[in-house]
């Protein structure tokens, strides 16, 4: 199964490594392929003083935790989702959040599940039939019970 992870779910796991969201993404069960476009690391790096300064860590445990929380995910390239992907991606999300165009548009392109807790992003792909959206209660309870 291909899930692709938002990444809200990425900053929740770096600041808690130890709660569900982190246990399924260093965890990783055996029929899970985690991905996530690559420009997520870019974002990962914009933010990381803002995580640092919330989680309490110093530049080495972040990369550490970083490190750790990402290990699973395949980081796609952008230039391989195909226009049809993005437009229904673009249609899907309106105007809700730009920045979460990439992450349905790969989900579309891979066949897979997109990984959110953007309660607004979810609400909007419901609204519009889309219901390849996974929550982390749901994928939880599948794989650790």
């Amino acid at each position: 199964m291909n899930i692709v992870v938002d990444t809200n779910i990425i900053f929740s796991a770096i600041l808690n490594s130890r709660g569900k969201i982190g246990e399924l993404l260093i965890n990783k069960p055996f029929e899970i392929n985690y991905l996530a476009p690559d420009f997520l690391l870019s974002e990962l790096q914009l933010h990381s003083s803002k995580i640092k300064k919330i989680s309490g860590l110093n530049m080495a445990q972040y990369e550490a935790i970083k490190k750790y929380v990402i290990q699973h995910i395949a980081f796609i390239d952008l230039n391989g989702i195909s226009r049809k992907s993005w437009e229904i991606a673009i249609d899907l999300i309106g105007k809700t959040d730009e920045m979460d165009i990439p992450f349905v548009a790969l989900a579309i392109q891979w066949n897979a599940f997109l990984w959110t807790g953007d309660k607004k992003l979810i609400k909007e792909l419901e609204k519009k039939n889309f219901e390849s959206v996974l929550s982390t209660d749901l994928l939880h309870l599948k794989y650790f019970g």
